[in-house]
C-alpha cells in the first residue's frame, strides 16, 4: 500500500534518507486541497512510506486503503466509503467516522480518552481491537471472526447484530457458521458493551478453559 494510493500528492519532498516531509493533499472528488499530513520516508522516498500522522481535519471521499501506521493525533477524519485496513491506526483523542463499511484484516484499532470511532456500516474485525478508553459505534453489524476485541473503560455499541463467529457459504449459496478464532476481553468494571440487534457468540478463545476473558 502506497499513501499516493489514498492522496493525491502535489507536493513532496525527494527523500535521501529517513526523514518526516510535509505535503499538501487532495481529498478524492474534491477540487480544492483539503488538508496537510505528515509523512514519514525511508531511503526509497515516496515509494517507501514508513508511517502517516494527520495534523489537520480531512475529508476523503471514496475508498481507503490504510497500509501505513496512521495516527489521527487528535485531528478529525471523515471517510465517505469504505475502508480496508492492514496497519495500525491510532485514533488517540481524535476521531475517524467512516460513512461505509470498515474491513480490519491486518493491524491494529487503539483509542486513548475521548477517542471516537463511528462506521456507519458493517464492521468486520480480524486482527486487534482495543476500546480500552473512548468509544466505538458501529450502526450495521459486528463479524468477528478472528482477532482480540478489548473494552477496557471504554465502550462499544453495535446498532444491529454482533456476530463472534465465522461465516461459510456452500456451493447452492446456503449460509453455514462455525466457531470463532475472534476473543472478547472484559476485565474491567467500566467497560461497556451495547448490542442492538442479537449476539451470536461462538469463541473457541472465550470458551477455552482458564481464559479469563470475561472477569469484570
Amino acid at each position: 500500500m502506497r499513501l499516493r494510493k489514498i492522496l493525491t500528492v502535489l507536493l513532496i519532498a525527494a527523500a535521501f534518507s529517513t526523514a518526516s516531509f510535509t505535503m499538501t493533499a487532495y481529498a478524492t472528488g474534491e477540487p480544492e486541497p483539503v488538508s496537510i499530513v505528515v509523512a514519514v520516508y525511508g531511503p526509497d522516498g515516496a515509494d517507501d512510506i514508513k508511517s502517516c500522522t494527520i495534523f489537520e481535519d480531512l475529508t476523503i471521499n471514496g475508498t481507503v486503503s490504510i497500509g501505513v501506521p496512521l495516527d489521527l493525533d487528535g485531528y478529525k477524519v471523515v471517510i465517505n466509503g469504505n475502508v480496508v485496513q492492514t496497519s495500525n491506526i491510532n485514533i488517540g483523542s481524535g476521531e475517524l467516522i467512516v460513512n461505509g463499511n470498515f474491513t480490519q484484516s491486518g493491524g491494529s484499532i487503539t483509542f486513548d480518552e475521548g477517542g471516537k470511532l463511528t462506521v456507519d456500516g458493517n464492521f468486520n474485525q480480524m486482527a486487534t481491537v482495543s476500546v480500552d478508553q473512548g468509544e466505538m459505534n458501529v450502526s450495521g453489524e459486528y463479524y468477528q471472526t478472528n482477532g482480540k476485541l478489548t473494552i477496557g473503560s471504554g465502550k462499544l455499541t453495535v446498532q444491529s447484530d454482533y456476530n463472534n463467529r465465522c461465516r461459510h457459504y456452500d456451493e447452492d449459496g446456503s449460509i453455514y457458521y462455525t466457531g470463532s478464532y475472534g476473543t472478547l476481553n472484559m476485565t474491567d468494571d467500566d467497560g461497556y458493551l451495547c448490542v442492538g440487534g442479537d449476539m451470536y457468540f461462538d469463541s473457541t478463545g472465550n470458551n477455552a478453559s482458564g481464559s479469563n476473558y470475561l472477569t469484570a
